[in-house]
């Protein structure tokens, strides 16, 4: 079977995937995600594609309501928590913040307007933009159908908003579903010049930088390595997807362009769920405060926030 993408939507593109989710079967492996704790599903399931389904838009439709909880965690504390979990199973990490964000996935598998809760520390957040991260904001604003090309296995846009990158970046992976087996390892890396007019000013401002994108596989109980994995989270809600693919861009470079207009995160990193069509977990990293509002009454908490930080979304309770 082959799924074909119906649709671009999304200020990240966050993802082109059918409405109709189609795999080649899972494996037995299990990655759960129970509270603040994670370890990571890995899949992907991409095809080559000439482009030409680039030129069949059709308008997407909800397909689920989804509230995710919020975790917002210093980078570097992180990463201690991923060497700690290696010898001590029950370490939990630090938390900044913890929330809750509540939106609707599309049938492209673009998320729609986020409705966000967050305390950090005890105080409450103003805001946390997930809609100007991850998507919620219209796509014509951003992405143009023009702008968009389909190569090696992965879909490639010359714009995003304001800013232009010569050549291409890499967008998502696709435009097509095949066999997720086949993509196993997969992994590019692009360079690109990024240009960022000002819409005030009209201040041209020019970087370098290089895109890196790679498909995330493990090792399932007979010691092979596997693409597709299941995701398990125990909660309000038991969580369990069993056909869930793992794909991630990092960037680096684009020094002094803003991020919210790049949209060139240190890394971003997706899991999507095939059939049924859900988005279990999402983890962005970098230098995030554009996205962030911080205001007086965050006092020393807002130090805290403007540093490399970790934002993860784990899914809490959905609704197709």
């Amino acid at each position: 079977m082959i799924c074909k993408y119906s649709n671009f939507a999304s200020s990240v593109a966050v993802m082109l995937i059918s409405t109709y989710g189609c795999t080649s079967g899972s494996d037995d492996s299990i990655f759960s995600s129970v509270g603040n704790q994670q370890s990571k599903p890995r899949v992907t399931q991409i095809q080559e594609d000439d482009g030409s389904q680039l030129n069949a838009i059709k308008a997407p439709t909800e397909i689920a309501s989804v509230t995710y909880d919020v975790f917002v965690f210093a980078q570097a504390r992180y990463d201690e928590y991923q060497e700690a979990l290696k010898t001590d199973s029950k370490a939990v990490p630090e938390t900044l913040c913890i929330g809750e964000a509540s939106t609707t996935i599309m049938s492209d598998i673009s998320l729609g307007k986020f409705t966000v809760s967050m305390d950090c520390m005890g105080v409450k957040l103003d805001d946390l933009n997930l809609s100007g991260m991850l998507g919620g904001t219209s796509a014509s604003s951003f992405l143009r159908l023009e702008k968009l090309a389909a190569r090696d296995k992965m879909i490639w846009t010359s714009a995003i908003g304001n800013v232009d990158f010569a050549p291409e970046r890499p967008l998502l992976i696709g435009p097509l579903i095949q066999d997720p087996a086949s993509y196993l390892g997969y992994y590019r890396s692009a360079e690109s010049t990024a240009t960022h007019t000002d819409p005030t000013s009209h201040k041209v401002t020019t970087a370098k930088g290089r895109f890196d994108v790679r498909v995330h596989s493990a090792r399932n109980s007979k010691g092979e390595e596997v693409v597709l994995k299941k995701y398990e989270r125990n909660g309000e809600q038991a969580i369990k997807f069993d056909k869930v693919m793992n794909w991630s861009i990092a960037a680096s470079g684009f020094e002094g362009l803003p991020v919210t207009q790049t949209l060139a995160f240190k890394k971003i990193e997706y899991f999507w769920n095939t059939n049924p069509i859900m988005i279990p977990m999402i983890a962005v990293s970098g230098n995030l405060s554009e996205f962030i509002k911080l205001s007086d009454n965050l006092g020393d908490v807002a130090s805290k926030l403007v540093g490399e930080l970790r934002i993860e979304l784990q899914v809490k309770k959905y609704r197709l």
